[in-house]
């Protein structure tokens, strides 16, 4: 089940490649390939920065320019790495990398696009000893450093001074974290052999930790988690889905039918059937290849709900159809009896459920009949039924 709203979880300035490392809450792919190491790619320096840093995994280093480079929109493979890396021509660019003549033209042109703003993201890169990440707190731009912070104070003034730049302390750095989600990335195999699902890792700028969804059943889940990768990581455990299936009747009410549907215009849709006649063009729109189950129209009214459905986490479950007096509306309670999981956001059809409501337990007419308690968008307006 999918929602008609799609969630941006980009908290950057709307626009894409660099700055889209900006998000709050930005999900890693979780079948990202391990990298290897790469003989003779030595740490860059930091030009205008604090010195040379030195960093003493290669393997590690490797990780970070791939990632500056597709997050620049660079050309990231080893072979050419190693080429740039030994190439006396090669230009030390401002994100603390090497890079060729046109490439560093494409940076240059990139960070005059965004302003001040890009200067700040190019820091960031280049001071990644010590910074533990950025993000806006509304015209307000966040950057969060592990020490040093009089230092990094004074530079982004300097580059950016007309705007509002808050520098704050954080225990970890954007690398440390990274290289937690690289680990956990590394570790799938054995990590689902011991019991784990993993629904999504990502990096939780604000909060400085590595945020870690899964599904388990074991007890000492927690634990295992914080022996493997410590205290940056903070890990949502969810229990593993057991058999499940519809809710059949409930006061007032019974399922008649129940299944998936591809015409995407039926989604997130109520829909109501008065009479034989309209049941009958219901149940064509919603399942011509099966038989219509038997309602008796006079004492029952028949009514469908479709919640919409992407090319994945198809199964939705119905939990109850509420028939409620007092705002005089009738809707349905679904949910997802697999979830927590990382569903597409795609719209491929719908998940319809088909209700028979005795008519003597509806609500005084004139009532609403709707897809859910709160509408779920914009278009999902409650269908007025009056049976007078």
């Amino acid at each position: 089940m999918i929602s008609p709203r799609r969630r941006n979880l980009s908290a950057g300035w709307g626009v894409d490649g660099p700055m889209q490392r900006l998000a709050t809450l930005a999900l890693v792919t979780l079948l990202a390939a391990a990298c290897t190491g790469v003989p003779g790619v030595p740490p860059s320096p930091s030009p205008g920065g604090s010195g040379a840093v030195a960093t003493p995994d290669p393997e590690a280093e490797l990780r970070r320019i791939i990632e500056l480079r597709e997050e620049w929109g660079l050309r990231a493979d080893r072979q050419w790495i190693e080429q740039v890396e030994a190439d006396p021509g090669s230009i030390l660019s401002k994100l603390g990398i090497r890079v060729t003549g046109d490439e560093n033209a494409g940076i240059n042109t990139q960070m005059s696009q965004g302003g001040p703003r890009m200067e700040l993201v190019a820091y960031g890169a280049r001071e990644h000893d010590t910074f533990g990440g950025l993000w806006m707190e509304g015209a307000t731009v966040v950057m969060c450093f592990t020490a040093r912070l009089e230092e990094h104070r004074r530079a982004a003034e300097r580059l950016a001074p007309l705007m509002d730049v808050d520098v704050r302390h954080c225990p970890n750095t954007e690398a440390a974290l990274k290289a937690v989600m690289q680990a956990i990335v590394d570790d799938m195999a054995e990590l689902q052999a011991l019991g784990f699902q993993v629904n999504s890792v990502g990096l939780d700028t604000m909060s400085n930790v590595v945020q870690l969804e899964a599904r388990t059943n074991l007890a000492n889940a927690a634990e295992l988690l914080r022996e493997r990768y410590g205290d940056l990581l903070r890990a949502d455990i969810h229990p593993l889905p057991a058999a499940w299936h519809n809710r059949l009747e409930g006061p007032g009410w019974r399922l008649l039918a129940a299944g998936i549907n591809r015409d995407s215009g039926l989604a997130y849709t109520a829909e109501p059937a008065l009479d034989e006649a309209s049941y009958e063009a219901l149940w064509e729109r919603l399942d011509p290849f099966s038989e219509r189950p038997a309602v008796d129209v006079d004492t029952e009214m028949v009514a469908v709900f479709v919640q919409g459905i992407g090319s994945s986490c198809q199964e939705v479950r119905l939990d109850e159809v509420v028939i409620d007096h007092a705002n005089r509306r009738v809707f349905s309670v679904t949910s997802d009896p697999l979830g927590p999981r990382p569903c597409t956001a795609d719209l491929v059809g719908g998940a319809f459920f088909l209700v028979a409501l005795q008519r003597e337990a509806l609500p005084e007419s004139p009532f609403r009949l709707q897809l859910s308690e709160q509408p779920l968008c914009a278009d999902c307006e409650p269908v007025l039924i009056d049976l007078r």
